[in-house]
């Protein structure tokens, strides 16, 4: 059998010369001449979730059935009936007779966002209605539709959804020094909490996780502050992992413990987990967009795996549907670049997938690098994609694992977070404090891209020891130095941020 499975990646590769390309006739979204790069690195039979995604194209009209199929799905644009019908075949004849929308929000909630999102980027955003997962736990079975779904004119993209990736275990050595100023290679925190909003106080960060130990005496978080999907402690590590991530950001301001970077800002949780343990990102994603508002922080604390490395949960296209939209409507997404070692750059990997000129999902992509002097972190993954970094050398000191001190977990404590998961909660905690700064001080957000460029071009610059782009370490005083407060500085940075979405 294992036999089997090794050669039907290559059988579908050489079938993949033959595919015809799509007709012109449909709007391009960014995802059908991402197949190739699916196919591979098809993911092993421990790899797949048993669902497969399935995105058709924008302006299609296709939904689900409402009464019990078959067929499983059916259109209310007649020119697409025929290639629905033959899409309806092909899952009859494989015996697949369930579907499900991959994002579970009211659709007319997620239509009225894209279209404010295509208000604001002027551009064509994907239709997260438009995406759906069909039950396939066979796994041969999922291998021999791939080409057939997605030869057909209607679909845009089909591929494996993959399991939750395992989270890094922390190798925990060292402290909380991330809160100084530049000159001892900190985010400069203290001075962010000497100005108005500085600690958080007038924005929204939720970090989506797989567990946390919310009960924490330095969280003192509730259920009630979870706002979606079932928290597990997935990979046995999920529960110390998350719990250490929000305490980067919002460990509470007491005579004990730690002080998360924005300590005063309204911190919530929302799981990436169904109670199957299904992973469901995408619509962790979208239910994080219906509780926070414009020039709120989404923490992604999230990598996946493709290509047998860890990479950008962005990688796979419903996730980054999610991000887009999230994005286009200035959420402030932080994404960690992943812990793979890999060049996010080699096209014969990643096709052009973290190519800014294909497709730029709008997120905020984090790499490693060292407490010591801003160079990279081996194991961090790079590339022009790779927006800005944060200590990942196992430095930062948080909540959870209990090296540091503690006896049960609601006072354990670490001294070395690390990976693309500490560098990615440091930097939603700097976003979050700028954007509060932003609001309280001048009365507006910074919009997504501008927040973005802020950090990066006013970060303080990486030293270069192993090669590869991580970007530079973000430095809140020069962050807020850099908001002109002038009465029309709104229209000022709305003009910049379309000119920065132009240019990308």
């Amino acid at each position: 059998m294992k036999t089997t499975y090794s050669k039907l990646p290559v059988l579908i590769l050489c079938i993949l010369l033959s595919i015809p390309a799509h007709s012109i006739f449909y709007p391009e979204t960014g995802f059908s001449s991402d197949f190739h790069v699916y196919t591979n690195s098809i993911l092993g039979p421990g790899e797949y979730s048993g669902l497969m995604a399935i995105k058709f194209w924008n302006n299609t009209g296709v939904k689900l059935n409402p009464a019990l199929p078959p067929p499983i799905f059916f259109t209310d644009v007649p020119e697409f009936q025929f290639d629905v019908d033959h899409i309806n075949f092909i899952l009859d004849s494989h015996g697949i007779m369930f579907a499900e929308r991959a994002f579970t929000r009211p659709e007319i909630e997620l239509d009225l966002e894209r279209e404010r999102g295509e208000i604001i980027v002027e551009e064509e955003l994907p239709d997260l209605n438009l995406w759906f997962f069909i039950d396939v736990h066979d796994y041969p079975n999922a291998l021999d539709l791939l080409v057939p779904l997605y030869t057909n004119s209607v679909c845009e993209i089909v591929y494996m959804h993959p399991n939750p990736t395992n989270l890094p275990t922390a190798n925990l050595e060292g402290h909380q020094t991330y809160l100084n100023p530049a000159v001892s290679n900190g985010y400069d925190a203290y001075y962010a909490w000497t100005q108005p909003g500085g600690d958080g106080s007038n924005v929204k960060l939720i970090d989506i996780e797989y567990d946390w130990y919310y009960a924490h005496e330095d969280l003192l978080k509730s259920s009630s502050d979870i706002l979606w999907g079932v928290n597990q402690n997935f990979s046995g590590t999920s529960l110390d992992h998350g719990t250490a991530s929000l305490g980067v950001s919002g460990a509470l301001s007491n005579s004990y413990g730690m002080k998360g970077i924005v300590y005063n800002a309204n911190i919530k949780m929302i799981s990436s987990l169904n109670a199957s343990g299904t992973w469901l990102l995408h619509d962790a994603i979208s239910y994080a967009v219906s509780n926070t508002s414009p020039g709120d922080v989404i923490l992604l604390e999230q990598q996946t795996s493709a290509g047998g490395t860890y990479c950008p949960v962005e990688y796979w296209g419903v996730f980054y549907s999610a991000i887009a939209n999230a994005a286009a409507l200035n959420r402030i997404i932080i994404e960690p670049a992943g812990n793979g070692y890999s060049d996010l750059d080699v096209l014969t990997t990643w096709g052009n997938l973290f190519q800014r000129s294909y497709r730029d999902s709008g997120a905020i992509m984090v790499g490693a690098g060292t407490a010591a002097n801003r160079s990279k972190v081996n194991f961090s993954d790079y590339g022009s994609r790779v927006d800005i970094q944060g200590w990942g050398d196992w430095s930062v000191a948080s909540l959870g694992y209990g090296d540091l001190t503690g006896t049960v977990l609601s006072n354990e404590y670490t001294k070395s977070f690390s990976g693309t998961s500490s560098a990615s909660a440091l930097s939603a905690g700097v976003a979050a404090s700028v954007e509060s700064y932003a609001k309280t001080r001048y009365g507006f957000y910074l919009p997504s891209l501008v927040l973005r460029s802020n950090l990066v071009n006013n970060g303080i610059a990486q030293t270069f020891g192993p090669a590869g782009n991580i970007g530079p370490l973000p430095n809140l005083s020069n962050s807020f130095t850099a908001i002109v407060p002038e009465p029309c500085l709104f229209i000022i940075y709305y003009l910049s941020f379309i000119i920065l979405k132009r240019e990308n």
